[in-house]
C-alpha cells in the first residue's frame, strides 16, 4: 500500500514538475507581455545544441514527408509550438507576418506542431485565425521537443543554409519587429558559404 501511494505521489510530482516547463503556455497575462518583446533581446547566439545529423521527420498539410535537410539552401526558423499551448497560438499571427515578408526560398518560417491530432487540430487554428503565410509542418511529439535540447514550448532554433543552428529563441516574442526583420534581412544579404 505504502508503495503504491509513494508511486502516484511520485507520478503526480512528475506530473506537476512537466506542467512548471509549460507554465508560461498557460498564463495569459505571461504571454501576451512577452508576445511584445522583441526576439533580439531574447536571442541565444551561438547555440549548438541542435545537430544536423538527429533526423526529424516532418510531415505537412498534404500528407507528404520531409526532413530538415530537404530545406537546406535558405535560412530557416524553426518555431516549436502546439494549438494547445496559450504562448504558441498568441505568436502565430506574428509568425504568420513576420513570413509575409520574406520570399520563402530565402527565408522558411517553419512551424512544427507538435498537436496530437496533428492535421486536423492545425488546419481549423490556421482557418480561425486567418494564417495566410505560413505552412503547415506536423513533427512527432515529444521527440520533435528533445531532438532540439529543450524540454517545452514555445522555442524557435533558428538555422542557416548550411542548416547549422547560430541562433535560439526560448519563449513567445514579437516576431515581426522592425529590429528583428532587419537582422534577418542582414543575415540573407551577407551570407557567405562557409562549407
Amino acid at each position: 500500500m505504502l508503495k503504491s501511494s509513494l508511486s502516484r505521489r511520485q507520478t503526480l510530482a512528475a506530473l506537476m514538475a512537466t506542467g512548471a516547463f509549460f507554465a508560461g503556455s498557460l498564463l495569459p497575462g505571461t504571454a501576451q507581455a512577452l508576445s511584445q518583446t522583441s526576439p533580439l533581446k531574447k536571442m541565444i547566439e551561438g547555440s549548438t545544441a541542435f545537430k544536423r545529423d538527429k533526423v526529424i521527420t516532418l510531415t505537412n498539410e498534404k500528407g507528404e514527408e520531409s526532413t530538415l535537410e530537404t530545406y537546406r539552401g535558405r535560412f530557416v526558423l524553426v518555431n516549436v509550438w502546439a494549438t494547445w499551448c496559450f504562448s504558441c497560438r498568441t505568436e502565430m499571427p506574428d509568425l504568420d507576418a513576420l513570413q509575409g515578408k520574406f520570399d520563402p526560398e530565402k527565408l522558411l518560417v517553419m512551424p512544427i506542431s507538435v498537436d496530437r491530432k496533428g492535421i486536423d487540430a492545425v488546419m481549423p487554428f490556421y482557418d480561425r485565425t486567418n494564417i495566410k503565410h505560413l505552412p503547415i509542418f506536423i513533427g512527432s511529439g515529444m521527440e520533435a521537443i528533445t531532438t532540439f535540447g529543450e524540454r517545452g514550448i514555445p522555442f524557435t532554433i533558428l538555422l542557416d543554409p548550411e542548416g547549422k543552428e547560430f541562433a535560439r529563441i526560448l519563449g513567445p516574442v514579437k516576431w515581426d519587429a522592425d529590429d528583428f526583420v532587419a537582422f534577418l534581412q542582414d543575415k540573407i544579404d551577407n551570407w557567405k558559404h562557409t562549407g
